[in-house]
């Protein structure tokens, strides 16, 4: 991805009026090919805002604390290595993303719709996911430690290896095809088995 800014666009709001890269008000932003429209300003060479459309994106190793992602849709966006942490993502659709080895430390990923999302190796130190949709998703060796995941969906979603130190579980839904860590009691935590 290049670091230049799109033609017609400005740090701050402002951009020319039928910019395709330029933030629609409450309505978030189109982005198009690889560049990326965070937060009303450019953020290591990224320019992202709520609400935003990035379907498909590549963000990978790109450092965007600071930004602003709730609500966004960032199905199937390339992201293994960003740097998320304390940002706010939540209500974002994450579906099929690949987030292997991000940061997302203290970030807010509320009520997240991340069905077979990719978080292999994550770090996602007191996070909260609660209510968050990882069905099918791919947890293996992510740290979790004292995160909040009260209700989250866990069916079919793998977390081998995953450290589940001090996390919050309880009311977080599993299925027979749910994996955990070595010795992980699922009931013991307080999550519930989701029967077919």
């Amino acid at each position: 991805m290049s670091d230049r800014k799109p033609k017609g666009s400005q740090e701050q709001a402002g951009a020319q009026v039928g910019d395709p890269w330029a933030p629609s008000g409450n309505l978030g932003t189109v982005v198009q090919g690889t560049d990326v429209v965070v937060g009303g300003r450019f953020v290591s060479g990224c320019f992202v805002a709520p609400n935003s459309v990035m379907v498909g994106v590549d963000l990978s190793d790109k450092d965007l604390r600071g930004s602003q992602l709730f609500a966004s849709d960032l199905r199937g966006a390339s992201l293994p290595g960003v740097n998320l942490e304390r940002v706010d993502v939540h209500g974002a659709d994450l579906r099929r993303a690949d987030l292997r080895e991000a940061v997302l430390d203290r970030a807010n990923l509320l009520a997240v719709d991340a069905r077979e999302a990719w978080l292999g190796d994550a770090s996602a130190v007191a996070t909260n996911l609660e209510q968050a949709d990882l069905r099918g998703a791919n947890l293996d060796g992510i740290c979790l430690r004292d995160a909040r995941m009260k209700g989250v969906r866990l069916e079919g979603a793998s977390l081998v290896g995953a450290d589940l130190d001090n996390t919050t579980l309880l009311g977080a839904t599993y299925d027979s095809q749910t994996l955990f860590p070595e010795g992980f009691n699922p009931e013991v935590r307080g999550l519930v088995l989701k029967r077919d």
